[in-house]
């Protein structure tokens, strides 16, 4: 191991170092592991029968566990999951501004107000001003004007 850190009084040193320092982050499980070894060899007298009933003891220990699988650790150092982070970001940003554009603005448009007298009114108007013969003179002009053979 290349770090000399034999650690610090404060904890707040010690943390921001282990966010620094790689090999301590590693080394992290190993050292609770013999932590707890010593421990609880501090709490159990010394043997009365000497080496034999020691190495009997650590013989019937429980084992380590094995090692969490590498491959979550390798995905986080190659940084393959923030690259994904902001693709998922991206995507979910796209679509709901494809969403935001393509939205209904529900906008009240007014009924247009037919203005009076207007053009009909007007036509009406003449074809009751008109004399009875011309009227038919003009409906039939209109009838066989609009048909042609």
């Amino acid at each position: 191991m290349e770090c000399e850190n034999l650690g610090r009084n404060s904890s707040v040193a010690r943390r921001l170092h282990m966010l620094q320092c790689r090999e301590c982050r590693a080394a992290r499980s190993a050292d609770t592991i013999l932590r707890s070894g010593i421990e609880r060899l501090k709490s159990e007298p010394a043997p009365a029968d000497g080496m034999a009933s020691a190495v009997a003891l650590f013989v019937a220990a429980p084992t380590a566990r094995p090692a969490r699988s590498r491959w979550r650790t390798s995905v986080l150092k190659l940084g393959y999951l923030p690259a994904g982070t902001l693709t998922a970001a991206v995507a979910i940003g796209g679509a709901g501004w494809l969403t935001y554009i393509d939205a209904d603005p529900n906008i009240p448009v007014p009924v247009a107000a037919m203005p009076r007298p207007n053009a009909y009114d007007m036509l009406a108007k003449a074809a009751d001003a008109m004399p009875l013969p011309e009227k038919s003179g003009a409906i039939q002009t209109a009838s066989a004007g609009s048909h042609s053979d």
